[in-house]
C-alpha cells in the first residue's frame, strides 16, 4: 500500500503580525513609507504562491524516475475546482537521442504542441495507437517534421517502426499543475497558490492508472516523501548497434 510521509518546513509567515515581526529594529526605525513599502512587497511574495518539494521513492527508499504528480486545486467539499486560466498553446519537446526517446516520459497539458526533432544520425518513424492521440511520423536527418497538437487528456504511449526496442510516454493531463521525477526522484512544483489540492501519481512502468492518489495542503506541506508500496521495473535497454549503412543513407536497420 503506497504510503506518504509528510515532512513540514517552518519559517514561512502567513500573516501579518508573523511578517513584522521578521524585520529588524533597524527597519522598524526607518520612515513609515520606507516600512510600509517593505511590508507589501513581503506581504504579496508570501501571496504569489508557495513551492512544494516532492521526492518518490521505492519501497526500498531508492529514488523511482519517471513518476508523473499532478496537482488538482479541491474545494472543503473534495470537488474539483477550476485551475488557472492558461494563455495560448504550451510547447514541448521530444527529441530522438542515442535510439531513445529523451524525455523517456514528458508531461504536457491538454493542447499542448510537441515537437519531434531528431538529433540521431539515423532516420525514425515513430508512432503511437493510443486512444489520446494516434499519429505516425517520420523523421529524417535533417528535416523538421509537423508538431503534433495532444488536445485530449490520455497517456500516450510512443514507439518506431525502425527501432523496436524504443519507447516513451507523453502524459497529456487536465491538472493546472504537474511534473516528472528525475533520477534523485526528485519533482520541484512553485507557485503555487494557497489551498487544498489532489495529488495523483502515476508511472507509467506501474499496472495501476494512478498508483497514489493524496490531499496537500498549500503551503502547510512544502516537502513531502511519496514512498511507492512496488519499485517499478528499469527503463528498456537501448540498442547502440545501428547499421553503418542507416548512418550513411538513413535506412532501415533492424
Amino acid at each position: 500500500m503506497a504510503k506518504l510521509e509528510r515532512r513540514r518546513t517552518r519559517g514561512h509567515a502567513s500573516c501579518g503580525g508573523r511578517l513584522l515581526a521578521a524585520f529588524s529594529s533597524a527597519a522598524r526605525a526607518a520612515s513609515p513609507a520606507a516600512f510600509l513599502a517593505a511590508f507589501l512587497m513581503a506581504s504579496s511574495a508570501q501571496s504569489a504562491g508557495a513551492g512544494l518539494a516532492l521526492r518518490v521513492e521505492g519501497p526500498d527508499r531508492a529514488p523511482v524516475v519517471d513518476a508523473v504528480v499532478s496537482l488538482v486545486p479541491i474545494g472543503a467539499d473534495g470537488a474539483t475546482l477550476p485551475g488557472p486560466a492558461r494563455i495560448g498553446a504550451a510547447r514541448a519537446t521530444m527529441d530522438q537521442v542515442g535510439l531513445a526517446f529523451v524525455p523517456h516520459v514528458l508531461a504536457v497539458a491538454v493542447g499542448t504542441v510537441v515537437d519531434f526533432p531528431n538529433s540521431d544520425q539515423v532516420r525514425h518513424s515513430i508512432y503511437s495507437f493510443s486512444a489520446a492521440q494516434t499519429f505516425e511520423v517520420k523523421l529524417y536527418r535533417g528535416f523538421e517534421a509537423p508538431p503534433i497538437t495532444f488536445d485530449r487528456a490520455g497517456i500516450v504511449v510512443l514507439g518506431c517502426n525502425i527501432h523496436d526496442h524504443m519507447v516513451g510516454y507523453v502524459y497529456v493531463l487536465e491538472a493546472p499543475h504537474f511534473g516528472v521525477s528525475d533520477e534523485a526522484g526528485a519533482i520541484a512544483l512553485g507557485e503555487l497558490p494557497p489551498g487544498r489540492y489532489r495529488l495523483e501519481l502515476r508511472h507509467p512502468r506501474l499496472e495501476e492508472s494512478v498508483v497514489l492518489t493524496r490531499e496537500v495542503e498549500v503551503p502547510g506541506d512544502s516537502a513531502l516523501v511519496l514512498t511507492l508500496g512496488a519499485t517499478p521495473p528499469p527503463r528498456p535497454g537501448s540498442r547502440p548497434d545501428v547499421d553503418p549503412l542507416q548512418s550513411l543513407f538513413g535506412g532501415p536497420a533492424r
